[in-house]
């Protein structure tokens, strides 16, 4: 069979889909860090308080996370690429946002439909989650999956920097509001680019279930499902099937337990670092857009340097070597005098989170098992989609006792609990030991390499 969107041999990449979801990546990310990273400071523009600006952060990613279930139960019957495409539809959205200071709105009315706009636009992302992890773990075989997600992630931190960059920019040479308004419609034409190579995404079949006995299929081949084998059971069934990843001997069941604490304690004080850095730090808007350049581009450098390392060191180690660097980050933070000492912050902060999250995504996969990862996955971001949702308003509040240098500290010590707690439960069999040669980055390891071979050790003479 041929063609664009035909199915592959077992074990050999969908180059077609591998081609659209690494554009949609880059148009998506470039997207997103265009407007999210000023999100905080816009609102702050709008009239919004610290607690308002938790709310801000904190409502859109709750709900949005709470549909992730329904939709992997959707994505079965509308297909995983119809949903896929349906989702990225929502970065569209980005240009509703910005019409906002010229409606005269009160400030309680203008933050509260902002949120209403980001809820919807983060509802519709969220809902391609699932349909996109199923497509992808179909796409790209598992010896691919280390290299493929670095290469992606690494153009996808490339648009993230630049975005980044071009919003503080742009932020700072038109001033509020025109300068945000001007913003949010590049943002929505990135999210233009993204749907469209979104829906350059073939149809890619899922594994077919074998022939039941009797049934009369002969030596023919079983016909290969467009959508999840799953879609036609029912709940009590769909329920059993669910259960079995949820025993106390199952990795999953603890990677989602600590994934909750861990993502509650990275995101309790997330929308504070803008607010932070300009009203105690004294930093600005164009600032700021070059300190998150600043971290995506130590996140490209991470996305090269993880990925080769992640059979080698292996994704588990990946996650708890990287998640000590990310842990510190708030500690960091709260011990930042200036707004230049950000950069340091956050470049050290890029090149954790980069192999982090690598590790994290490949580690998930690993842990299901192939064509039933949608529903688990969907379970998995409801769960750490509450955490995201729950953290902030619960921030907002703490700030008030804390401040934000004691909030910083309070994630810093969670976040090092809920490390702590993975690297104990979490247990993947085949993991490789640890060894510091691993770690070392590959022009360091030639460069001993040629020394160790001008400098031959002598050899034993016998007598």
């Amino acid at each position: 069979m041929s063609g664009r969107g035909a199915p592959e041999r077992l074990g050999q990449p969908n180059r077609a889909a591998m081609h659209a979801s690494l554009w949609e990546g880059v148009w998506s990310n470039g997207s997103e860090n265009m407007m999210v990273p000023f999100i905080p400071m816009y609102a702050l523009n709008l009239g919004a308080s610290p607690a308002l600006i938790g709310l801000v952060s904190a409502i859109p990613t709750l709900l949005g996370n709470l549909v992730q279930i329904p939709a992997a139960r959707l994505a079965e019957r509308l297909g995983h690429r119809r949903l896929y495409r349906l989702g990225n539809a929502g970065r569209l959205l980005w240009l509703l946002p910005g019409l906002l200071p010229f409606l005269g709105l009160p400030t309680e009315a203008a933050v509260g439909l902002l949120i209403g706009l980001l809820a919807l636009r983060t509802t519709m992302i969220s809902m391609a989650a699932p349909a996109w992890t199923a497509l992808m773990a179909q796409a790209v075989p598992m010896r691919l999956r280390g290299r493929y997600f670095a290469n992606r992630n690494m153009l996808s931190s490339l648009a993230a920097l630049i975005g980044s960059a071009l919003g503080g920019w742009l932020v700072r040479l038109g001033g509020y509001p025109a300068g945000y308004t001007a913003l949010f419609g590049l943002a929505a034409l990135a999210g233009l680019f993204s749907f469209i190579n979104a829906s350059r995404m073939p149809e890619i079949p899922l594994p077919a279930s074998p022939p039941a006995a009797g049934s009369g299929t002969g030596d023919r081949p079983p016909a290969t499902p467009s959508v999840s084998p799953g879609a036609q059971l029912g709940w009590r069934e769909r329920l059993r099937g669910a259960a079995r990843f949820f025993g106390p001997e199952q990795p999953f069941r603890r990677y989602v337990l600590t994934s909750f604490l861990w993502t509650f304690s990275v995101n309790l004080p997330a929308p504070l670092f803008a607010v932070h850095f300009k009203q105690v730090l004294g930093g600005d808007e164009a600032i700021w857009g070059l300190v998150t350049a600043s971290a995506m581009a130590m996140q490209m450098v991470g996305q090269r340097y993880w990925g080769h390392r992640t059979i080698t060191v292996g994704d588990r180690n990946i996650m708890v070597l990287a998640g000590i660097g990310a842990a510190s980050v708030p500690l960091l933070w709260a011990l930042a005098p200036a707004p230049g000492w950000a950069f340091g912050v956050e470049m050290a902060g890029g090149l954790a989170w980069a192999g982090y999250n690598l590790a994290a995504f490949t580690l998930l996969l690993r842990l299901l098992p192939p064509g039933q990862q949608a529903g688990p996955v969907a379970f998995y971001n409801t769960m750490v989609g509450v955490a995201q949702g729950l953290a902030p308003m619960l921030g907002g509040v703490l700030v008030g006792f804390l401040g934000t240098r004691g909030m910083f500290v309070f994630s810093g010590v969670l976040r090092f609990l809920a490390l702590t707690l993975f690297a104990r439960s979490v247990r993947v069999p085949d993991t490789p030991a640890v060894e510091l040669k691993h770690l070392r980055p590959y022009w360091l390891r030639r460069r001993r390499s040629r020394l160790g071979d001008r400098h031959p050790p002598s050899s034993a003479h016998s007598s």
